[in-house]
């Protein structure tokens, strides 16, 4: 070739090529070597400083390289399916430590191997091993070409000439290459065959978003099994006799596993080792302190060891926003909670949680919403206390809360009305939610529903936050009040009052008991409402806060047990308010006043003072209060006969109820919306309205559902 080249032969030299590689490939089963190829290319580029390399031929081997799968494997069978179906020459497996990918990689490799009959390569890369570093790409190389039986002389020296080598020998081969444990991309992008004959597959606790968009790979995530996979997999590994005998047991041991693959596997072990040991004793265990029930004496198999592996590789504000996530108290949190509950800026933060999603130590279940497995949860908070000072996780939980308490304020006075108490400054590196609207901000307060219950609790449990417990509580009180968590609500307020006399805080006791009264009032405990009630009052006087006292006397006038009682408390209550410049306290004590005169059979006195607190009402932009007045000015024109005022009224009342979502005021408006209708001659729109009415009441389990049925009955 290179005389017929130097001779200026250039397509004879080609063609020597041809048929020496067809000779090498059809005759012998062997193919050219490398420096064969170079030449040609040489050549073929015209490249004046050729010179003639060794002949060098490569033997055809079958390499078995496989370990051996795992016995017992069960499940996961929609990945199985998608691996089945695979058309690219690149897959890429990833999860969290512990959720099976070698085991899931290894039992389709030995499933499919007779569709790779050219062989099957394996390296284990060691990207998260804590005793041994990494494989360097050129080692894993290296390994393939000796697997492949390549002569040591004939190996090349520099690490992009192996890589040609390695290709060039799997090329039209259909050839299995499985790269387990990869660090990242930039380990795996030397291995992968380059050859549409041969599949690689790599097994990664990194995402390797690279590989999916530059290499074309499909990607197959593990999630956590669930609790029908779990069960399997015990039966498989335990027998299904014991998983059937203790059902309980087994759905306890599956739920302290939180669905990992390893905890599992762990446990199954356990259960094994110890025969006479019930699957209740072993829950009980894992109950106790699950991270040392599944100590296993391998760091192979420790789930500590295990995830430390993947939180030792990320950068110092990632392994910091690790640990502290294991004091947050909810299932998920937003990328403005972690800003907060770190003391990063926001965009820091977002590089945080982007660094711990690519390592699968937390997901992205919803957009903008993070969370990990309660494993991972119980690693975090062993991690947060053996390494972060108790100053620095005591900051960090009174960022947390600061955060909560001034976003649901917020999100409260802009979706219903202002809270009666505001919080303090925020800490520094706080950084509240911003909610655009009243409507955006009802949704957040219903999103963060459970997160915020957990917050709320956490505050009232931490030495040193019981000043934010009370404020939280109070600040929750208008949501849990108007979205029917009547339970809660009283649960946060019982908190938030242990809180506060562990103190000796007496206002903090004060509005602890008023939102406590309040709640218990809308659960049907009149006489605990009126007891904690008083003692709120008696608080408010001690420390002569007129603005408690015309809460707690408005409160009061509710609770009464006639109107003429009623109406000299809200007489009392509007002069505290008065005092103490509170004009939306004002218009509370005016409307409820209106209505007493409605009730005590002077009507004509309400719409003054009605209509004076719907003024005040929406200055403050308080709309349950602007509700509230347009009730009562639809009833005092109603008792006059003033119908259509009265339907104007009440039609504006329950547009507001809607937009809120306070489902009992809408339904006792249409009930005296229908009662209206029916006075003014209309018993068909009197009846639509009842019907909605006895609906929404139905669906609260109200007794109120009782007398609207009976006027349909009535007015059929």
């Amino acid at each position: 070739m290179l005389a017929q080249y130097r001779s200026g032969q250039q397509v004879e030299a080609l063609e020597t090529y041809r048929r020496l590689r067809h000779t090498l490939e059809e005759d012998l089963g062997l193919t050219p070597a490398q420096s064969l190829r170079d030449l040609q290319a040489a050549i073929l580029r015209q490249d004046p400083a050729l010179s003639l390399p060794a002949v060098v031929t490569v033997r055809r081997v079958v390499p078995a390289q496989l370990p051996s799968a795992a016995d017992g494997f069960t499940g996961r069978e929609r990945e199985l399916a998608t691996l089945d179906a695979l058309v690219s020459n690149c897959v890429v497996i990833s999860g969290t430590a512990g959720i099976g990918k070698t085991a899931l990689a290894m039992h389709w490799a030995h499933r499919v191997r007779d569709r790779f009959p050219d062989g099957q390569l394996y390296v284990n890369l060691r990207g998260f091993d804590p005793a041994r570093p990494p494989v360097p790409p050129v080692d894993a190389v290296r390994g393939f070409l000796d697997a492949l039986e390549v002569p040591p002389e004939h190996i090349p020296s520099t690490m992009d000439a192996q890589t040609g080598l390695y290709r060039s020998l799997v090329a039209g081969r259909r050839i299995l290459v499985v790269l387990d444990n990869a660090r990242d991309a930039e380990q795996v992008r030397p291995l992968l065959p380059g050859s549409a004959s041969c599949l690689a597959v790599v097994t990664s606790r990194d995402q390797s978003v690279p590989l999916i968009v530059t290499e074309g790979a499909v990607a197959v995530y593990l999630d956590l099994l669930d609790p029908c996979e779990a069960n399997d997999l015990l039966g498989a590994r335990i027998g299904a006799g014991r998983v059937t005998a203790e059902p309980g047991a087994v759905a306890d041991l599956i739920a302290r596993c939180a669905g990992l693959p390893l905890a599992l596997t762990i446990t199954a072990a356990r259960a094994l080792a110890g025969r006479g040991l019930p699957l209740a004793a072993l829950a009980e265990e894992l109950r106790n302190n699950v991270l040392d029930a599944l100590r296993a004496g391998d760091a192979a198999t420790d789930p500590r060891a295990v995830f430390s592996w993947s939180v030792e590789a990320l950068d110092p504000d990632a392994n910091r926003l690790f640990r502290l996530l294991g004091l947050h108290p909810g299932l998920d949190i937003t990328v403005a909670a972690a800003a907060s509950l770190s003391g990063m800026p926001g965009a820091r933060c977002r590089t945080a949680l982007a660094g711990l999603v690519r390592a699968q130590l937390v997901t992205e279940h919803r957009p903008g919403r993070y969370t990990f497995h309660d494993l991972l949860r119980a690693y975090a908070h062993d991690q947060v206390h053996a390494q972060d000072s108790d100053s620095d996780r005591q900051d960090a939980i009174q960022r947390l809360i600061d955060h909560y308490l001034h976003s649901a304020h917020a999100a409260v006075e802009i979706a219903y009305a202002p809270p009666p108490v505001s919080p303090r400054p925020a800490r520094d590196g706080v950084r509240p939610e911003e909610h655009a609207n009243g409507q955006a901000a009802r949704r957040w307060l219903v999103t963060e529903h459970s997160v915020l219950l957990a917050v709320a609790e956490r505050a009232a449990s931490t030495p040193g936050c019981e000043e934010q417990a009370w404020r939280m509580a109070v600040a929750l009180s208008g949501y849990l009040r108007y979205a029917q968590h009547w339970p809660e609500w009283a649960a946060r307020q019982r908190a938030a009052l242990t809180a506060a006399i562990r103190t000796g805080d007496r206002r903090g006791q004060a509005y602890a008991r008023l939102g406590l009264g309040r709640a218990l009032r809308w659960l049907g405990d009149l006489p605990g409402a009126a007891a904690e009630t008083t003692a709120a009052w008696q608080d408010f006087a001690y420390l002569d806060d007129p603005a408690g006292l015309g809460q707690t006397d408005n409160e009061l006038g509710i609770l009464a047990e006639n109107h003429r009682e009623a109406l000299g408390h809200y007489e009392h209550s509007l002069e505290s308010f008065r005092r103490a410049g509170d004009l939306n306290g004002q218009a509370y004590a005016l409307n409820n006043i209106g209505w007493c005169h409605c009730v005590l059979g002077r009507p004509e006195l309400a719409p003054a003072r009605c209509a004076d607190a719907l003024e005040l009402f929406r200055a403050a932009g308080d709309r349950p209060g602007q509700a509230a007045a347009l009730d009562s000015l639809g009833y005092a024109h109603q008792l006059v006969g003033e119908h259509d005022l009265a339907i104007d009224h009440y039609t504006s009342a329950i547009d507001l109820y809607q937009g809120f979502g306070n489902r009992y005021h809408k339904a006792e408006t249409l009930t005296r919306l229908g009662d209206t209708h029916l006075a003014a001659g209309d018993p068909a729109r009197a009846r639509q309205a009842w019907t909605k009415s006895l609906r929404l009441l139905t669906e609260l389990g109200h007794a109120d559902a009782a007398s609207v049925s009976d006027r349909l009955r009535r007015h059929r």
